[in-house]
C-alpha cells in the first residue's frame, strides 16, 4: 500500500492505495476534532485490496484539528457534564455544505474507479454525514459503516427511509461511550432496521473509539463489498482484473 496527499473536490485528502488495481473504494470520514491523518494507519492496517481515501472536513475544530460542521464548544461540555448525548433532534446548520463537499470528492472518485463499488465509512461525526449523505439524496453507496455515531435531523430522514432499504450497514457503538450514548447507537440501528436495510450491530466493551472487535468486523464487511477491478479493454469494453 502506498499513502500520499492529494486533492478531491476541493478537499486535501490522504490516499492508502494498493499497487494493483482495487476491487473496491472505501472513504473513511473522521470524526469531530480529527484528521485525515488519524485514519490512514487504519486503512494500512486493513491490507485489503481496496483503494482507501480520508477526507479533511471543511471546518476547523481545536488544537488544528477538523470538523465537518462546527460545533458550540460551550454547548457540547455543558451537553455531556449532564451524560453521554443522543444527538437525534439535532439538525446543524452546517450539514447541508458539508454533504456538497462529500458528494464533490465521491464524484471525483466514482470518475477515477468507474464501475467499482464505493463503501462510505464514518466515525461520529463522520458517520452523522455519511447517514445525512445517503438520507438526502446527495450520494449512493454499496454499503455503509457508522462507527460510534448517532442519528441527527430525525424529524427529516424519517421522510427518506426508503433510500435505505436493503443497503448492507455496520453500526458500532460503546458501551461506555462518554460522548455519545450507547442508546444512541442503538437508535441508529433501529432507524436503519426500521428502514429496510441490511444491518450488522456491533456492541463492544469500550469507550468513544474503533477496538479491535470492530476493526476485525468492518474489515468482514468490506471484504464481501469488494469485486474485482474493471479495466478498460483494447477493444473499449471493460474487463475485470483481480
Amino acid at each position: 500500500m502506498r499513502e500520499d496527499t492529494l486533492m478531491l473536490g476541493g478537499a486535501r485528502t490522504v490516499a492508502v492505495r494498493p499497487s494493483a488495481p482495487p476491487s473496491l473504494v472505501v472513504v473513511l470520514l473522521h470524526g469531530y476534532a480529527m484528521r485525515p491523518e488519524d485514519l490512514a494507519p487504519f486503512a494500512h492496517s486493513m491490507r485489503l485490496d481496496a483503494a482507501f481515501y480520508c477526507p479533511e472536513g471543511g471546518h476547523h475544530g481545536p488544537d488544528g484539528t477538523r470538523a465537518w460542521w462546527p460545533i458550540d464548544e460551550e454547548r457540547r461540555a455543558e451537553s455531556m457534564a449532564r451524560g453521554p448525548r443522543d444527538l437525534r433532534q439535532e439538525d446543524p446548520p452546517g450539514a447541508a455544505a458539508a454533504r456538497i463537499r462529500l458528494a464533490a470528492i465521491v464524484a471525483e472518485l466514482i470518475a477515477e474507479h468507474p464501475g467499482l463499488p464505493l463503501a462510505l465509512v464514518g466515525f461520529s461525526q463522520g458517520g452523522m454525514l455519511v447517514s445525512d449523505a445517503i438520507l438526502s439524496g446527495a450520494l449512493r453507496a454499496s454499503g455503509v459503516a457508522l462507527l460510534s455515531s448517532s442519528r441527527i435531523a430525525e424529524a427529516r430522514w424519517a421522510a427518506q427511509t426508503s433510500r435505505l432499504r436493503d443497503l448492507p450497514t455496520l453500526i458500532s457503538h460503546g458501551l461506555h461511550d462518554p460522548d455519545l450514548s450507547h442508546a444512541a447507537g442503538e437508535g441508529l440501528r433501529e432507524f436503519y432496521v426500521s428502514a429496510g436495510a441490511t444491518v450488522e450491530w456491533v456492541s463492544f466493551d469500550g469507550a468513544h473509539e474503533i477496538p479491535l472487535l470492530v476493526w476485525r468486523r468492518l474489515k468482514a464487511f468490506l471484504s464481501g463489498l469488494s469485486r474485482p477491478a474493471v479495466r478498460s479493454g483494447p477493444s473499449g469494453r471493460g474487463t475485470a482484473s483481480r
